[in-house]
């Protein structure tokens, strides 16, 4: 008998969000985070932006968004919490963490570096490819980089998953949770090795 049941997955380790400072630090190795950027800001429930700030307290710390408009950001720098910053949040889904999940960022790199790329005529299209992004350094000196890879449509079980997790990204403006239905993570695929191929002389010959 097995001593843990079948069934069993352990809980995402990354939860709703992925924060880029949580992101693994590239000098020694290449540790990527690969993504498939699915919101679009004409569609709310898949993306928002606007303007944020944290309150700090000493049984936990809040963070008040609001929408991005000079009122509203007025409105929020009143309150004296932390810096008020320009955010995205976006649906996205991490491969890693074979779930869909809420990209919240501040950072203007990434910011730019995503806008470049969706203006460029070879991809335009995020949900149509993935994305790496590598981060370098730790505080004041971290920078981060984005890097498209090959185009490919999302298998049926992610679509059925991400479907699935009723997600509103309007409900961040609210703190209240993005993901109404469960998101449990789907098994990652197994890799398959590739046997290394011997050129025959014939090959050879017409190689060099």
């Amino acid at each position: 008998m097995a001593w843990l049941p079948k069934s069993y997955k352990a809980p995402s380790a990354g939860g709703d969000f992925l924060n880029p400072s949580r992101i693994p630090e590239s000098d020694h190795m290449d540790r990527p985070v690969k993504i498939r950027v699915l919101g679009n800001f004409d569609y709310p429930k898949t993306a928002i932006m606007g303007w944020s700030s944290w309150e700090r307290t000493a049984q936990k710390n809040i963070c008040h968004r609001v929408e991005y408009s000079d009122e509203a950001r007025a409105e929020l720098e009143a309150r004296e919490y932390d810096d008020v910053k320009h955010f995205w949040a976006l649906l996205v889904y991490n491969w890693e963490e074979m779930r869909p999940q809420i990209f919240e960022f501040t950072q203007a790199s990434i910011r730019n570096d995503l806008l470049k790329l969706f203006a460029d005529p070879d991809w335009e299209d995020p949900k149509d490819y993935d994305i790496k992004i590598r981060k370098n350094g730790s505080g004041v000196n971290t920078k981060y980089s984005v890097v498209p890879v090959g185009k490919a449509e999302l298998p049926k079980d992610v679509r059925d998953q991400i479907k699935s997790s009723k997600y509103d990204f309007t409900r961040l403006f609210k703190n209240e949770q993005v993901f109404e239905g469960s998101v449990t993570p789907l098994e990652k695929p197994k890799e398959v090795k590739e046997e290394k191929q011997i050129a025959t002389q014939e090959e050879e010959d017409v190689l060099f």
